[in-house]
């Protein structure tokens, strides 16, 4: 029998010899006469060892039997040689065939654990690398409702509110400005005290600044509004003084000197602080201030007229 572990059952001629009591040329001649007369198939011959040869050499050439046809043969040969023997062949063809799907299946097990181990590494893997993308993603999210939360907003940025106090144009009048000069925005997320979502439009403060003093250095005064192409006509009012007491003291006696009502006063932002003139009939030709208590003519330079850096209230 052939010891190695292969896929088929095999059998040898020598294997049948022992099994029925034949000597193996006997039962050599009787598979070449079959095969001759086509009852069995012609099998391949091999060299095996016999045990009944007595000589030093005890290899020989035997003919092999394998899988469903050389099961057939290999009883075909015996019923021919000894029918007596056929039963007994039979059941050696099934002890061969259970030691092969024994011995196949301990081989198998070893690999198929193998694999189930490799498998279970994959897995395992393919887990943590899920693990690690959500986690990823539940701190991206965490962080951006923190934001949310907080109303962070990019730096440099302002909501219109903010813009209009700072500047004294209305909010439609802000936005008038943004669109005519391009101004950078974005959308500001925030929570609500009442923990809903909302948003709102924020504008970039240095470009608007900028574009704000263009709009003031061009702008026409007309009695208590001024005019500009792009903006039309607009108050720039309740703009922030400035926050020392001495200039706000400055500010307010200037507003109360003039009697003919509100009118827009403005200074530059290297003049001192507590100086402030305000265009004459809405004229930028004749400018008036307040010195010792009293309104004065003041004549500005021209420089100081088309200047950018005004601040207005």
């Amino acid at each position: 029998m052939n010891r190695s572990i292969s896929r088929k059952a095999t059998m040898t001629s020598i294997e049948i010899a022992e099994l029925v009591g034949s000597r193996h040329s006997d039962v050599k001649r009787s598979i070449e006469r079959l095969v001759a007369k086509g009852v069995i198939q012609h099998t391949p011959l091999a060299t095996v060892e016999n045990n009944q040869s007595l000589s030093p050499n005890k290899y020989t050439k035997a003919y092999f039997f394998e899988g469903e046809q050389g099961k057939r043969d290999s009883i075909v040969v015996v019923a021919q040689l000894s029918p007596e023997f056929t039963a007994r062949l039979v059941d050696r063809w099934r002890e061969l065939e259970n030691a092969r799907v024994q011995l196949k299946s301990k081989a198998e097990i070893l690999a198929e654990m193998a694999q189930m181990h490799l498998e279970h590494e994959r897995r395992i893997n393919a887990v943590n690398a899920q693990v690690a993308e959500v986690s990823a993603q539940v701190s991206m999210v965490a962080e951006t409702l923190e934001q949310i939360k907080k109303g962070n907003m990019p730096e440099g940025y302002i909501g219109y509110r903010q813009l209009a106090a700072k500047c004294g144009l209305t909010e439609a009048k802000c936005r008038n400005l943004v669109n005519a000069f391009r101004i950078p925005t974005d959308t500001h997320e925030f929570l609500t005290p009442e923990g809903l979502l909302a948003r709102r439009s924020i504008v970039a403060l240095a470009p608007f600044r900028k574009a704000f003093k263009q709009v003031m250095s061009e702008a026409e005064p007309r009695n208590k509004r001024w005019y500009h192409p792009k903006m039309g006509m607009f108050q720039a009012i309740h703009h922030p003084v400035p926050e020392s007491p001495k200039d706000n003291l400055s500010l307010h006696t200037v507003r109360e000197k003039i009697r003919t009502g509100y009118a827009t006063v403005c200074r530059r932002s290297s003049w001192p602080e507590g100086i402030w003139v305000w265009p004459e009939g809405g004229s930028r030709k004749r400018w008036r201030t307040i010195r010792d208590g009293k309104i004065h003519a003041i004549d500005l330079a021209p420089e100081d007229v088309v200047a950018t850096d005004w601040i207005v209230s």
